[in-house]
């Protein structure tokens, strides 16, 4: 698909993951990954790839993947776009967070084809856009700039005064997230993965 030299892929792996109470990018996941190794390999077709990490995770990197540094660390995902606008090579971003285990190449390939050069492209799944599954154009830099300033840091909040497409996919399971422990015990368990592994 063309558009995977056209496009970026970016990987937010800096979150504090406050409510999981331990870094998820490094959490076990199906196949002998962790959550983010699955990721990346899912997302490998991109050529232009990212991974946005905060000025802690020093030797959190990933092969093919160019490492980022977050300049808005405590921002959220907001801060992690707004780095990754001026940072990316092509016109566009497709920003995935790290905690989505079952986000494949046919997800990408569905939000890929909804993509014609807007400024924002989301999916919806469930009644609920996914503001970190979705793709940014560059152009909305000054507009998530502003907005981190002044302490606006809800993606989907921010990118109203822009002209998107909202699309109704039809893989929700892709778009599963995991935030919380008992969210990742039952996705261990259903994965067939060590209990023991869904424990501080």
């Amino acid at each position: 698909m063309q558009l995977y030299d056209q496009v970026s892929v970016a990987v937010l792996a800096g979150g504090k993951s406050s409510r999981m109470g331990r870094s998820k990018p490094d959490l076990p996941a199906a196949g002998n990954d962790t959550l983010l190794t699955r990721l990346c390999s899912a997302v490998g077709d991109f050529r232009h790839r990212y991974l946005c990490v905060n000025a802690s995770q020093q030797e959190l990197q990933v092969p093919g993947f160019v490492r980022i540094v977050d300049r808005y660390e405590g921002a959220g995902p907001a801060g992690a776009i707004c780095t990754l606008l001026g940072c990316i090579e092509t016109d566009a971003v497709l920003v995935l967070a790290c905690d989505m285990p079952y986000y494949d190449r046919s997800a990408a390939e569905e939000i890929l084809s909804h993509y014609r050069g807007e400024d924002v492209v989301t999916a919806v799944t469930a009644g609920r856009r996914q503001p970190v599954a979705a793709i940014y154009h560059k152009r909305l830099l000054p507009l998530f700039e502003h907005a981190v300033e002044r302490g606006e840091l809800r993606p989907g909040r921010i990118v109203e005064p822009a002209g998107g497409v909202f699309f109704q996919s039809r893989l929700s399971r892709q778009y599963l997230n995991l935030n919380t422990p008992a969210e990742y015990r039952e996705y261990c368990r259903s994965e067939g993965i060590d209990p023991a592994a869904a424990e501080p």
